[in-house]
């Protein structure tokens, strides 16, 4: 059986047990799901969470 792949990039907030952001995780499109998942499972038995992000919009300035 194939490897699921991811279909776009997948972007993760990494939070530690104190409620502190630790890190940020990109995951390319195209990356295993199961590696992902694993990843997820460790980050949570070590009592953190990661919430998946999207990607924020560009910034832009208007001539208000």
């Amino acid at each position: 059986m194939a490897a699921q792949t991811t279909s776009r990039e997948i972007v993760y907030l990494q939070w530690d047990r104190h409620g502190f952001l630790t890190s940020v995780v990109e995951f390319p499109a195209g990356h295993d799901r199961e590696l992902i998942e694993r990843w997820r499972h460790r980050v949570t038995a070590n009592g953190g969470w990661p919430v998946e992000a999207g990607r924020p919009a560009p910034l832009t300035t208007s001539g208000d």
